[in-house]
């Protein structure tokens, strides 16, 4: 079984880096990429830099929540977020894989 594609991010605030499984564009009309870890999640608009983050729950529910911090991402981390997005043929976790 091939492994789960995962990419390394630190944001303010953290520790040290965690890893990160990012989602396929289209989940949103915007083109928002989505980002979780076993402990945060995020959203992030590639063409604006519009991040929404939050670094106390691994939900997305939870980008609603006024824990959840809004910010600009620097360009050298929205690349590294589209890159690992998920291609045809990938394992997503748990034996899901995406087809188109």
């Amino acid at each position: 079984m091939a492994s789960v594609k995962t990419i390394s991010l630190q944001f303010q605030g953290q520790r040290k880096p965690q890893d990160y499984v990012v989602y396929p564009a289209g989940y949103k009309s915007d083109g928002s990429l989505n980002f979780q870890s076993d402990k945060t999640c995020g959203r992030v608009n590639p063409t604006t830099g519009e991040c929404i983050y939050n670094p106390k729950a691994q939900y997305f529910a939870m980008l609603l929540h006024p824990s959840a911090i809004h910010f600009t991402m620097d360009q050298e981390t929205i690349d590294k977020i589209k890159e690992a997005q998920p291609q045809s043929g990938d394992t997503m976790g748990g034996g899901s894989g995406i087809i188109a």
